[in-house]
């Protein structure tokens, strides 16, 4: 009896050792680190204005993060009179928004500190044209995601002149990137 109850014990102990070996073939999968660089590259992704406006965006991370175009139409709704919108929003040409970061590596991602540039362009209506200076900050950070190589950030708008006037801005109006990096 204590023979079959050993051999039985013994038998236990081996399928359970079988059961407990892992099947996968241990192939390491190797990640590339994080770096303050990994954040370089050219990306598509949509900008979504206060104003619920959504525009696709293209923009570019180097030195600075540079958005090629961007949209301002809520920006001119605050800064011209509403039966000259339309004049004065044909005469608009596409705006850079250049802004400037330092990153950050924590854990898989890249904390990106802000501060953007002030938007400077030129509309014309009623036959005179107009200079509009926008100023922008950022009241987080930017993020880089490393594992599915996405970026996202905030930007909103802080003061409004034209023609050196301020223009009262009742609330901040944000503008949220949010995009992947393309392929190399």
């Amino acid at each position: 009896m204590k023979i079959k109850t050993g051999l039985y014990i013994a038998a236990t102990f081996c399928l359970l050792a079988f059961s407990a070996t892992s099947c996968s073939d241990d192939d390491e999968v190797s990640v590339e680190p994080l770096t303050e660089e990994s954040v370089r590259g050219d990306y598509a992704g949509s900008i979504l204005a206060g104003t619920g406006e959504a525009a696709d965006a293209a923009l570019s991370v180097g030195d600075d993060i540079i958005i090629a175009d961007f949209p301002v139409d809520s920006i001119v709704k605050l800064a011209v009179p509403a039966a000259a919108y339309d004049e004065a929003m044909a005469s608009v040409p596409a705006v850079c928004c250049a802004v400037g970061y330092s990153a950050k590596v924590y854990g898989l991602n890249l904390l990106l500190a802000l501060r953007p540039d002030p938007l400077e362009f030129e509309v014309n209506y009623e036959g005179t044209g107009h200079k509009i200076v926008a100023e922008l900050y950022a009241s987080l950070n930017g993020n880089f995601n490393g594992s599915d190589q996405s970026l996202s950030f905030e930007l909103l708008l802080k003061t409004l002149t034209v023609d050196g006037n301020e223009v009262n801005v009742k609330e901040a109006l944000p503008y949220k990137f949010s995009g992947y990096k393309l392929q190399e």
